[in-house]
């Protein structure tokens, strides 16, 4: 109802616009409130300005709310003292029943119903009991990290995060393995680490390809290569990876720091996956894969069957655009960069970029040594 100069009922100020309290029942609200009889014979006492109206809205929510909650007090309290009365009745009925004290059974443990908040996101099923632990678990989600370790600069999710993060500066390892020597930095790797080691009780199973592994973060990555997704970039040649850990190998690669030394030979790695493939090839197999055309052993059968296509000619991997056929795929992938004109490695001082990487690092030496150095 829009009228002039009506003066509102319940703040006394004069508005040009105001509102009937008789609408959507606001007059129960406000004799409910206030005590004070309230009659539709003067129209000019009975208008709300667009603030009290609000006002007057929140108060019934508020009371809304108050009564909704302690209808479930009363029901939580309820089914508590109901809990107990059937515990106490079983307590009961075990000490008169039970002669022997040899059949008392053992003390079960006390099941007190817990509030399980569970994580929003489709993809994760975590829950928590804590609305607090719900937050901080959502903020790797959302990739916020707002504490930061003075140590390192890194940022971690939440305090115990961070916590757990310094004691692996520190070197603590309180957490020891029952079954081998070694030892963690908090209880979630040593659980990783005996189940996947030890006791492989639980196990993750690849839906698509049937890999099995014993920790739900290595099959979360194992998931990674059955996709086309790389999400992880590298800063110095823009090059993308589908793993953190694979961008990690390649910026140590970029370092070029031979920090990994074999026992055995002495010879050095960039990585230490490149060490432990060097070791596992050269040290630990032996060569029981033989050519019967040359003579020629290898160490695996995928490299005695490459070697055999030299002496049957066979070229398995066709190219789609010309049809010429390749011994292997990687030397297929780099001839389809001559047809799609692709330049995957760029030179990170310049625009040029190059469809081989030791190209661009040749070219890096040639054009860019001052700025290497």
């Amino acid at each position: 109802m829009a009228s002039k100069n009506i003066i509102c009922m319940t703040c006394g100020e004069e508005n040009e616009t105001v509102k009937s309290i008789f609408d959507e029942n606001l007059h129960e609200i406000y004799m409910n409130l206030t005590s004070i009889p309230i009659s539709n014979n003067d129209v000019k006492l009975t208008g709300l300005c667009c603030d009290c109206v609000q006002i007057l809205k929140d108060i019934k929510e508020f009371r809304d709310v108050c009564v909704e909650t302690h209808q479930k007090l009363l029901t939580l309290k309820s089914s508590r003292e109901k809990l107990n009365e059937e515990k106490t009745y079983k307590k009961e009925i075990i000490f008169v029943e039970v002669e022997n004290e040899e059949e008392i059974p053992k003390k079960e443990k006390k099941s007190v119903p817990r509030l399980k908040l569970n994580c929003p996101h489709d993809s994760c099923n975590r829950s928590f009991q804590k609305k607090s632990r719900l937050e901080a678990h959502l903020r790797s989600h959302q990739g916020e990290k707002p504490e930061i370790c003075d140590i390192c600069g890194k940022g971690l999710a939440n305090p115990k995060s961070l916590s757990r993060h310094k004691a692996m500066h520190a070197g603590i390892k309180k957490y020891k393995c029952s079954y081998c020597a070694k030892s963690f930095n908090n209880s979630s790797h040593l659980n990783v680490h005996v189940n996947a080691v030890h006791t492989k009780e639980k196990s993750y199973v690849c839906p698509i390809c049937g890999y099995i592994c014993y920790a739900y973060t290595g099959l979360a990555i194992h998931k990674r290569c059955h996709s086309d997704e790389k999400k992880y970039q590298c800063n110095e040649c823009s090059r993308m990876y589908k793993t953190k850990a694979e961008l990690k190998d390649h910026l140590m690669r970029h370092r070029g720091i031979r920090d990994f030394v074999c026992e055995l030979c002495n010879a050095t790695f960039l990585v230490k996956s490149d060490l432990r493939t060097h070791q596992r090839c050269v040290h630990e197999t032996p060569y029981n894969f033989e050519c019967t055309e040359c003579g020629n052993k290898y160490k695996k059968q995928m490299h005695l069957t490459k070697h055999m296509r030299s002496h049957t000619n066979e070229r398995p991997f066709i190219c789609s655009y010309c049809n010429k056929g390749f011994f292997e795929r990687a030397t297929l992938k780099k001839h389809l960069y001559s047809h799609t004109g692709e330049r995957p490695f760029k030179c990170p001082k310049c625009p040029k970029a190059y469809t081989e990487i030791f190209i661009m690092k040749r070219h890096l030496r040639q054009q860019h040594s001052d700025a290497i150095q």
